[in-house]
């Protein structure tokens, strides 16, 4: 069977995923996917529960499920997961996100079936072992205090916490507010709780991709993941609060020998019409000469990103100028208007849906990336196979569609501009202290 099939241009002919899928009595949902071009196997545990999901007062509480799962479970005692994945020359580790976490492991093919079995018995019955716990929250409430000491470690934090109101599910970030991590020391209720109602089999996906025998596999996958029961999951959260009306500006002072500039708007979920041109629209106002690069000796740097997750999105730059920020803050809104008015032109356009082809088609390049875009693919179309129709979505994106969002989801009235100075520098006119009230 061919695995990657490539027809011409992939926006115009598309590109295409041989996979195979069938879902378990108890809701678990398997995708195969075989590619023999090297005797490797990769298996990949994507659940839909992520920092977005954590309860209130208990921020971190996914993140740190993900670290608890190396830990030990019924059959494999602490540490024992990752030294027999290292014992046949694989490679194991697991990612926290808003919306989902995944876990993933690499092995040569001839060890699909310890992989499974791994993977199966710590998705079944984790230990949550108490000294394990301990040192798990104790390390990771460590992390986040040495990020507060880095030099805009927490910029990205904050930001989260203006662009969503309190309560939110993208409103704090993926490893925990610091002040949360004293609610989970000695306390593993949030975890369990978490673990029974967040990973339940329906909302999981698993996918195993490489040198497999496809039948071979769907009975190693009946053999060792039927067993675990239905549950009834909770209900995900949704997003809240109403739109933003007025702009707020806040100052973050910060040891940094670097001040930067944040402008981040709320926008739109990842199934929402405007998602793709949104995209678009941010690489090119970040990335192309003449639009906001251009305003800035070639010392400064610019950065965009436009995130769209399950239940809302966010749009933004970020401009690290150890200069004038208010001057930087006009440059974005003079680069703001003119987009706006003009819109890209049909070559600037071209070339951006080209480096988003260009993107999808690296990932598929290697074998674990590729069956996360797969992962990907169940998680946000449903099935396996959706490369072509993401990037038809792009590539139906006009010109006068990157003028539309710009105008109806970029308004200044909208946003927030954070800066982040020490304490010798100028932040934004207007901008209040982090603490204060507006």
């Amino acid at each position: 069977m061919l695995a990657l099939v490539l027809v011409g241009s992939a926006l115009a002919a598309g590109i295409h995923l041989d996979c195979t899928t069938f879902t378990l009595d108890n809701g678990l949902r398997v995708v195969l996917h075989d590619d023999h071009r090297a005797p490797l196997v990769t298996v990949t545990w994507r659940v839909l529960a992520g920092s977005g999901d954590d309860p209130p007062g208990f921020s971190g509480t996914a993140h740190l499920l993900e670290h608890l799962l190396f830990e030990g479970s019924a059959h494999v005692p602490r540490g024992a997961f990752d030294a027999r994945i290292a014992e046949v020359g694989g490679q194991s580790n697991g990612w926290t996100a808003q919306d989902a976490t995944s876990y993933q492991v690499l092995v040569p093919a001839g060890a699909l079936d310890l992989a499974l079995y791994l993977e199966s018995d710590r998705q079944a019955s984790p230990l949550f072992d108490p000294v394990a716990f301990e040192n798990e929250v104790g390390t990771l409430a460590l992390e986040v205090e040495r990020r507060a000491d880095r030099a805009h470690g927490v910029d990205s934090d904050v930001l989260l916490g203006l662009v969503y109101p309190p309560g939110h599910p993208y409103a704090s970030p993926i490893t925990g507010h610091a002040r949360d991590w004293v609610n989970l020391t000695g306390n593993d209720t949030a975890i369990r709780v978490f673990f029974r109602e967040r990973y339940t089999p329906d909302r999981a996906v698993l996918v195993i991709a490489g040198d497999i025998d496809p039948t071979a596999a769907e009975a190693l996958v009946r053999e060792r993941f039927s067993g675990a029961p239905r549950r009834e999951p909770a209900p995900r959260p949704a997003a809240m609060g109403s739109p933003r009306t007025e702009e707020e500006r806040r100052v973050l002072v910060s040891p940094v020998s670097e001040g930067a500039l944040y402008v981040a708007w709320r926008t739109v979920p990842r199934d929402h019409p405007d998602a793709p041109a949104l995209a678009l629209a941010n690489w090119l106002f970040t990335t192309e000469e003449g639009r906001l690069d251009a305003r800035f000796s070639d010392e400064v740097q610019v950065e965009g990103w436009s995130d769209a997750g399950r239940v809302d999105g966010d749009w933004g730059v970020r401009i690290a100028d150890d200069g004038d920020l208010d001057r930087a803050l006009r440059s974005v809104d003079q680069a703001l208007r003119r987009f706006a008015a003009r819109g890209p032109t049909e070559d600037e356009l071209a070339r951006a849906r080209a480096a988003w082809e260009g993107a999808w088609i690296r990932a598929l390049d290697s074998l674990p990336r590729r069956a996360m875009a797969i992962a990907d693919c169940m998680e946000e179309y449903g099935h396996p196979d959706c490369l072509s129709e993401d990037l038809a979505w792009y590539a139906a994106v006009q010109a006068s569609d990157v003028r539309r969002v710009v105008e109806t989801w970029l308004d200044p009235s909208s946003r927030v501009v954070l800066s982040v100075v020490d304490r010798r520098s100028r932040a934004v006119r207007g901008s209040v202290p982090l603490g204060d009230t507006p």
